[in-house]
């Protein structure tokens, strides 16, 4: 027995480097790893990932077309949801219409709930038709009781409910951020691959003409247009 043998044997706590460390591992699983403690990068996780399943499945969440109107409801406050009824108490989630009343002396139109008659809202109702993939479905996420219209943010001037077409307007957003995404690597990649081939002055002149458009702020250009 040598004698680096007879002292891990005699030292319970003698240990080589890879008993002591464990499995060593990846880069990916590092990031991974450090990721997951981080609790602000999981919460902007969620949200980007409700974002695009709010896209995708935009049809099945929002309880209306974005193009449908409710003639007797427009510019209809938002409607909050509710759970306690002050004569029943605790209750299943529901809303209060709103009833126009006009000021006879202002002819001001003011929107008043409705308490007598609250609209109780369901799970899975069947509503307008939308589709996904080639598939049509009129099943929807929530909606109100019987078909009584539900609007959580309100109508517009033409009564189409917001929520939905906010919902909707997920799709045009998460679409013209991919397409600008796109176009700008496509285009950075082709001057870029271009200024570096031919040098020269054309790599000079491409070089300040970058720098000169970088040096505006790009956040109030992006609010001015």
């Amino acid at each position: 027995m040598t004698d680096q043998t007879r002292f891990e044997a005699d030292n319970p706590f003698a240990m080589n480097a890879e008993n002591a460390t464990g499995t060593s591992l990846t880069y990916w699983q590092l990031v991974r790893a450090r990721f997951r403690r981080n609790r602000y990068g999981m919460l902007g996780l969620f949200g980007c990932l409700l974002v695009l399943m709010s896209a995708v499945f935009s049809g099945f969440i929002a309880p209306y077309s974005p193009h449908t109107k409710d003639s007797a409801a427009l510019y209809s406050p938002p409607q909050m949801v509710r759970m306690w009824q002050p004569e029943e108490g605790l209750s299943m989630p529901f809303v209060y219409p709103y009833v126009e009343e006009m000021d006879m002396e202002t002819f001001e139109i003011t929107f008043k709930p409705d308490v007598a008659n609250p609209i109780s809202l369901t799970l899975f109702p069947k509503g307008d038709d939308w589709e996904w993939m080639g598939m049509t479905f009129s099943r929807h996420l929530f909606g109100g009781e019987n078909g009584n219209p539900v609007h959580l943010l309100g109508t517009d001037n033409l009564g189409r409910d917001v929520f939905s077409r906010m919902i909707f307007g997920t799709q045009i957003t998460l679409l013209m951020g991919l397409l600008v995404v796109t176009a700008a690597g496509v285009i950075g990649t082709l001057v870029g691959v271009a200024s570096g081939y031919f040098g020269g002055t054309f790599d000079l002149v491409t070089q300040r003409v970058v720098e000169f458009l970088k040096a505006f702020p790009d956040l109030p250009l992006s609010l001015r247009w």
